[in-house]
């Protein structure tokens, strides 16, 4: 079994520590009473995003960045694989008190391979976030940029609720 991309989330949930991480081809989320999750051997492994057929995201999903709190939910950017191997952003919208609980997920990617050195690389065809901060209305999203160069990129916290929330 794969288990890799683990982020915790920013709050207790429950008295709990919560950790997003990817089992094989999908984002979970596990519960511990200590941040080094000693109960790891007992992990539920219980699916929050899974691949879409026919969609950007069709192969596996990975979480990107801890998830991002706002009034209407925690926005989690995650990073999903297409087609051919090409590695893309998009983003979900958790509930408030329970991250487990998905309220919606963009439709289509909010940021792509476009740029030569996010296309030809030591792995190409991928944008790979590691961090992100809020400023504003600003989300600066930090990433890796076909596993040879980092970069930054940018999203309006509004507009991206916005599309959401639709």
């Amino acid at each position: 079994m794969e288990d890799k991309d683990g982020c915790l989330h920013p709050e207790k949930v429950g008295g709990k520590y919560f950790l997003f991480h990817r089992i094989n081809n999908f984002i979970c989320g596990d519960f511990g009473s200590t941040p080094e999750f000693k109960e790891r051997s007992t992990f539920k492994n219980t699916p929050i995003i899974t691949p879409r057929h026919g969609m950007w995201d069709s192969i596996k999903v990975g979480t990107a960045t801890p998830p991002i709190k706002t009034g209407k939910g925690w926005i989690l950017l995650y990073h999903g694989i297409g087609a051919g191997g090409r590695y893309s952003v998009g983003a979900a919208l958790l509930d408030l008190k329970d991250p487990t609980k998905v309220l919606s997920r963009t439709t289509d990617a909010i940021f792509e391979p476009k740029e030569d050195y996010e296309l030809t690389g030591q792995v190409g065809n991928v944008v790979f976030p590691c961090g992100a901060v809020v400023r504003g209305d600003t989300i600066f999203i930090y990433y890796g940029g076909a596993d040879s160069v980092i970069d930054v990129a940018s999203i309006s916290l509004k507009e991206l609720l916005d599309t959401l929330t639709k």
